[in-house]
């Protein structure tokens, strides 16, 4: 299983400084993080904000050249914004839309464009409502949220965990990445769901140092 440290936990834990995700993205890179996670929060999804899209080429600019996992909490109209700036995944809410048929249209317009996009459970989201869209074949990816959207350092629901094998028994290819409460006690039950990657923040972001965070996951793993 992959890890994709996430950046919230710097934003949380700088407020928002620019100059310390900058520099703890490059951290992780350098530790070998295979992708960095990116929490786009903004309302009416969420009540707070957090990465602006310009995170994006600022990254880049930074020296970032690993790909960026970018899971969306904001209105639908933050999509294309996200999008244009061409980073390697995306995921949104389906419940970011009004209905089923505009979910489909935004997973065709995201894959359209070279993304490997796809969509992000929230954790009170049942699998089988969303069954035709896991299906069609602009859905790359599903972000499984194991915690309620819009706070980072949360417990892990186990319960949730069940919702892999479902989806993958909707979909087999798809890549399921597991969002919320990993950890070094957390990560080997994660690891047995086999899903493709778990996101991690505190555990990464809040050690001694990153690389020291990173190593620790990637025992357990």
């Amino acid at each position: 299983m992959h890890i994709y440290p996430s950046l919230l936990a710097v934003w949380d834990k700088t407020n928002g400084d620019t100059t310390a995700i900058m520099a703890a993205a490059l951290a992780a890179q350098a530790a070998g993080a295979v992708a960095l996670h990116l929490d786009f929060m903004a309302p009416p999804f969420t009540p707070r904000t957090t990465f602006a899209p310009e995170i994006i080429p600022h990254l880049r600019a930074a020296g970032v050249n690993i790909p960026l996992d970018c899971h969306l909490m904001t209105g639908l109209n933050w999509v294309p914004l996200v999008a244009t700036l061409a980073p390697e995944y995306l995921t949104f809410h389906a419940k970011m839309a009004p209905n089923h048929t505009e979910a489909r249209r935004v997973l065709e317009q995201v894959a359209c464009q070279g993304i490997k996009g796809g969509l992000a459970l929230d954790h009170d989201e049942a699998v089988a409502p969303l069954a035709a869209l896991l299906a069609h074949p602009a859905c790359y990816k599903v972000t499984l949220l194991t915690v309620a959207a819009g706070e980072g350092g949360q417990p892990l629901q186990p319960n949730l965990l069940g919702k892999v094998a479902e989806i993958h028994a909707l979909n087999p290819r798809l890549q399921v990445v597991i969002d919320g409460g990993v950890n070094h006690a957390t990560l080997a039950t994660v690891a047995a769901t086999g899903a493709h990657a778990a996101v991690a923040g505190s555990a990464v972001f809040g050690a001694q140092s990153v690389a020291e965070g990173l190593n620790l996951l990637k025992l357990k793993n």
